[in-house]
């Protein structure tokens, strides 16, 4: 049986951005006992180093214990105030990693990976470690973190900074750390809490005087700059038979190329997809739908990577030589609407779509039917390209910020506009950029085409100069 962090829990349904309906562990304050920490309380804030710092009272030692539920297997700690800039952006945007870098660094969030959903105990302390808690310390780890408003919020992953959170850090009053303004270094330890004896009962449930499963020590600073932040997001499990830490996101967000197969399914659509481009909601017919629904079928060990990976090609044509994309389908969606005629006549009507990604440039070699459908025998695209000179590049990404801040079809055509620029900003791969720059531009489709089958560095002197005459 999984063991996690906490005692007790009084638990109610919530809607998840991410995983639909789920039960979430509510927050409730618990009354602290045990041993008293034994460290001094931290000193105070310098004013002259921010503006938003001041000193913290003398008489104000925290020591308050919360508890958090995480369906995303992560806890957070953060200011609304400081996280507002993330409004507009995707609510997945702490898991990639040029986004919650930048977040870390700054202070803005302390965010740890719990390797498992659950419930899960945690205090706050500018008290430091009891000697309870110090005999099971796993490991700690230093965060920088900053209040602007005094008033920090612990959430298990609903509540962050998008466009559509779960819920929101305001409607909640309980589960708050109240600290004065200004920089603090938060050192998280990670509790093996169930071993200390007396800690579980008979049924394995956590008892009321068990040690909590983290242990935050807060404590004021200067600078920020005194302090090294992690990159991403650290894993921290309280688990002496878990894994090894490991880091919560990948370096690397590159999408990687499915194996090419000889024989896919061919869409044909006037509007060209680029490799590295997300996409969402292209409409499908119903038996393209058909070609790529597999809840009918039984998952074996046979059919399970055809299952994960379905791929198609997208071309405006099934002409041989023509150089298509092949587009990796994440997701399939089923709807269905009434439209009332009158009495007791009524049209019920389905529309179909999918979400997905460009993988790669494909080459048609012939063209087929397969059970009324189109298919198509492929073969990679790979033309021959000189290296791409790094001036180029940073003159393509150049010219993209400036479109990007200026041009008002923008918005209208990549959804996160700012997140999107955001992710470019970070990028140094010459083709991924050059991809994701075709992607965001508002091009007549023959230049789609065009750019489509370009070697690499012609494609990137291509878009600038498509860039400069905007």
């Amino acid at each position: 049986m999984r063991k996690i962090g906490f005692n007790s829990s009084i638990w109610q349904a919530k809607k998840s951005w991410r995983y639909g309906l789920v039960a979430v562990l509510s927050c409730v304050v618990l009354a602290i006992g045990g041993d008293r920490p034994s460290t001094s309380a931290p000193a105070s804030i310098n004013n002259s180093n921010s503006a938003n710092q001041m000193e913290l009272p003398s008489n104000l030692n925290l020591n308050k214990t919360l508890m958090v539920g995480t369906d995303v297997a992560a806890w957070f700690l953060f200011d609304p105030q400081a996280l507002a800039h993330r409004e507009q952006d995707p609510c997945d945007w702490w898991t990639h990693d040029f986004a919650i870098r930048k977040e870390l660094a700054a202070g803005n969030l302390l965010a740890v990976d719990t390797g498992s959903d659950g419930g899960f105990k945690v205090r706050f302390s500018t008290e430091g470690l009891s000697d309870r808690e110090r005999a099971y310390v796993r490991y700690s780890r230093e965060f920088r973190l900053r209040t602007l408003s005094g008033k920090l919020y612990f959430d298990g992953g609903y509540a962050l900074s998008c466009d559509d959170p779960t819920s929101k850090p305001e409607e909640d009053p309980e589960n708050w750390v109240e600290l004065a303004k200004g920089d603090y270094r938060a050192t998280v330890h990670t509790i093996d809490w169930y071993e200390e004896p007396g800690s579980v009962d008979s049924e394995g449930t956590g008892t009321e005087t068990s040690l909590p499963a983290y242990v935050v020590v807060l404590e004021s600073v200067p600078s920020l700059e005194l302090i090294s932040p992690p990159a991403i997001i650290p894993r921290m499990e309280p688990d002496l038979y878990s894994e090894e830490p490991y880091n919560f996101s990948e370096e690397s967000e590159e999408i990687e190329e499915t194996p090419l197969k000889r024989e896919y399914a061919l869409f044909i659509r006037n509007e060209t997809i680029f490799p590295k481009a997300k996409i969402d909601e292209i409409p499908i017919s119903k038996n393209e739908f058909q070609q790529l629904d597999f809840s009918s079928q039984k998952i074996t060990a046979e059919n399970v990577l055809e299952i994960l990976s379905r791929s198609v090609v997208i071309s405006p044509s099934n002409h041989p030589q023509q150089i298509a994309t092949l587009f990796g389908v994440v997701t399939l969606s089923a709807s269905n609407s009434i439209q009332v005629l009158g009495e007791d006549r009524f049209v019920d009507s389905w529309s179909y779509s999918m979400d997905g990604h460009g993988e790669q440039r494909v080459q048609i070699i012939r063209s087929f039917k397969r059970n009324g459908v189109d298919w198509v025998e492929v073969k990679p695209y790979t033309p021959q390209s000189e290296p791409v000179p790094d001036t180029l590049v940073q003159q393509l990404k150049q010219l993209f910020a400036n479109y990007a801040a200026t041009s008002p079809s923008y918005p209208k055509r990549i959804k996160y506009a700012h997140f999107y620029a955001e992710r470019m900003e970070s990028l140094t791969e010459a083709s991924e950029i050059a991809w994701l720059v075709a992607n965001a531009l508002d091009l007549a489709p023959e230049i789609q085409r065009e750019l489509l089958s370009l070697p690499e560095k012609e494609l990137v002197e291509r878009l600038i100069a498509l860039l400069e005459a905007i």
